[in-house]
């Protein structure tokens, strides 16, 4: 609202973005993550996790959407509404699968399920005009995206090195 507000009330120059399901390195864990983050640490801990089968996400490596952002100053129609979003349309089990691929975590402590209550079951990404105006180009497909995940925060958490390690993945 104050971006809208501003727009009227000052004319300002003004654009609004929607950033979804981004994850990679840089991420710390807590329970309120991607569910990405989530899966890898727990997988990386040997922690339980619950996979919904019947959800569907669109997901964003950090730097495909970082290099978004970037472009916006540059490149934006004011007063639009962009979304920013990956373009590998993925359900939740084969973000787990890739994950116990690159973690080596023991897909026995895996709890599938059919769905969630009170969630979004299907989260599919428009990102055309981003595209069109922002020259949004994912160029991190989310296999990749999941490794460099996954090895990011092995590093990170067994030497707890945050800025050493960050750069090799991004």
């Amino acid at each position: 609202m104050q971006v809208i507000n501003s727009n009227i009330m000052k004319n300002t120059e003004s654009v609004r973005i929607r950033i979804f399901n981004t994850y990679g390195p840089g991420e710390l864990y807590s329970n309120y993550r991607s569910v990405i983050c989530l899966f890898t640490y727990r997988a990386l801990n040997n922690m339980p996790y619950t996979v919904y089968l019947d959800h569907t996400r669109t997901s964003t490596y950090i730097t495909d959407m970082a290099n978004t952002i970037a472009n916006i100053s540059e490149n934006f129609i004011p007063g639009e509404v962009y979304n920013i979003g990956g373009l590998d349309y993925h359900d939740i089990k084969t973000a787990s699968d890739l994950i116990l691929k690159y973690s080596g975590g023991n897909p026995d402590l895996i709890e599938y399920k059919e769905s969630e209550d009170f969630t979004t079951k299907h989260k599919k990404v428009d990102c055309s005009k981003a595209i069109r105006d922002l020259n949004h180009n994912p160029k991190v497909d989310l296999e990749e995206g999941i490794k460099r995940t996954v090895n990011w925060m092995k590093d990170y958490y067994s030497k707890n090195s945050f800025e050493n390690n960050l750069g090799k993945y991004l």
